[in-house]
């Protein structure tokens, strides 16, 4: 008798294999038989007692369900080998070796680049420092000539060098408006005209008697005796000389109040009035306003005489030349530091371009990796999951055979009892064979010493310039 077969002959399920989540797809055995009325037919059959009890072999429906177990596993292994197989080509494009050639070829440029921009940078920057620090030192060594010349010990005080500043213009202020008081009562003019005299007397006080002084007294503590000497004599000179205008000043002030006292008097005959008090009678003072004119005047050149005295050490050039060897030192200091940064800078520059190729690498390598692995799962899963098409052909078949045997008079065939085997070549895992990462682990190699050595060469650079001895340095 004929075996029956399907009713449906279109046996399809749901793909063993979805390429898209790599997943393996479990078949639904309940539907399946739903499907294709296996159950129905099979009842039919066995109402029929079809097959015969002495039938051997498999019937029609048995047969289409081993060969739908056997090419469900078959086209699930044709797509599994597929998928590996793309695998294979695009890990193949990973390590394309005229890619990698060209990425290798980037990094010895940018090293033999990088070397070539750093010793030649390093290079200005000796050549340029080197003579920076000569002048240093030869500066450093007038220095050291010059203080034991003059047999100086201790560093040079010049911190009152700005504060002198408000001393100075305090004391011409203050003659200023203290000596107009006492010369507005007798000038015609009154506080305006003799503001515009006293700011001419405390000119002369204050900057063109005080300023000297102070260089006359600075000049005193010279290591020449004679210039020393010569100092003391200008600066008695000069102090004669500043009573001698501050005594006129109080006559003039005294011709003043005379000739406004006398109607008959000539206004012009001040002057020479004023110059034959002085002649006559120098320290003769008509009147206490005229001494506290010549005291305020006298006041105001010592304290500002002093005060221009603090705003250098009190030995000649002491100060001035430390400053000048300060601003030599800190200008070294500048441009070893401008140096450095300019080194940094080509540094990072050339750094950055091989992280750049350093991190398309390590994309490489992570996607090599991540392929490799989800191949190796997919190998792994489908030894398991090929193993479940003998568990769904036993499943069915028995499904299939319940259902006969349920209504059928005469008894099953002696084949219901033998369990039917999925054939051998779908259980086998496909190949997957990745190529070898050496290349490109070789080229991160490449990377990894490029920049190892960049390090080191930046650092040896910076410190191959000059330096001086920052615990000499003649700050105070």
């Amino acid at each position: 008798m004929p075996w029956a077969g399907l009713s449906n002959t279109n046996l399809e399920n749901k793909p063993c294999f979805d390429s898209t989540t790599e997943k393996y797809v479990p078949l639904d055995s309940e539907k399946w038989l739903d499907d294709h009325d296996v159950l129905k037919m099979a009842e039919q059959q066995g109402r029929a007692d079809q097959p015969p009890s002495d039938a051997y072999g498999l019937d029609g429906t048995e047969s289409q369900i081993v060969t739908f177990i056997n090419s469900r596993g078959r086209k699930c292994r044709e797509a599994v080998a597929r998928h590996l197989s793309d695998f294979e080509r695009d890990l193949a494009d990973l390590e394309n070796e005229q890619e990698l050639a060209v990425l290798r070829q980037e990094v010895r440029e940018a090293r033999r680049i990088a070397e070539q921009r750093l010793e030649q940078k390093a290079g200005e920057g000796r050549t340029n420092l080197a003579i920076r620090k000569n002048e240093v030192s030869d500066a450093r060594e007038h220095m050291k000539a010059f203080r034991r010349k003059a047999s100086l010990t201790r560093l040079p005080d010049y911190s009152h060098r700005s504060t002198a500043w408000m001393f100075i213009l305090g004391c011409a202020l203050a003659e200023i408006v203290l000596n107009a008081s006492l010369l507005m009562d007798v000038i015609p003019t009154g506080l305006l005209g003799a503001i515009g005299q006293m700011i001419l007397i405390s000119g002369v006080n204050v900057v063109i008697f005080g300023l000297p002084a102070a260089e006359l007294l600075r000049n005193t503590n010279h290591w020449r005796r004679s210039r020393a000497a010569s100092c003391w004599a200008a600066l008695v000179v000069l102090a004669l000389l500043v009573v001698a205008f501050n005594l006129a000043v109080g006559h003039f002030r005294d011709s003043i109040q005379a000739v406004l006292t006398d109607g008959a008097a000539d206004v012009f005959q001040i002057g020479g009035d004023a110059l034959r008090r002085v002649v006559d009678n120098p320290i003769g003072l008509d009147s206490f306003h005229s001494v506290l004119l010549v005291l305020l005047g006298l006041s105001c050149f010592g304290i500002s005489s002093w005060k221009w005295l603090r705003r250098d050490d009190v030995y000649p050039e002491y100060g001035s030349r430390h400053r000048q060897l300060k601003k030599m030192e800190n200008a070294y200091l500048r441009q070893h530091a401008e140096i450095q940064d300019q080194l940094r800078e080509l540094y990072q520059r050339y750094e950055s371009q091989l992280k750049d190729i350093r991190h398309k690498i390590q994309i490489k390598q992570s996607k090599l990796r991540e392929m490799s692995r989800r191949g190796d799962r997919i190998v792994q899963e489908f030894k398991i999951n090929m193993h479940q098409h003998q568990h769904d052909l036993n499943s069915l078949l028995r499904a299939y055979r319940t259902a006969n045997e349920t209504v059928r008079t005469s008894p099953v065939p002696s084949h219901f009892g033998a369990t039917i085997s999925v054939d051998t070549d779908i259980l086998e895992p496909p190949s997957f064979t990745p190529p070898s990462a050496k290349v490109i682990e070789g080229l991160m190699d490449d990377v990894h010493t490029a920049i190892r050595h960049l390090q080191d060469l930046h650092r040896e650079c910076s410190r191959s310039f000059p330096a001086f001895d920052e615990a000499s340095r003649t700050a105070i």
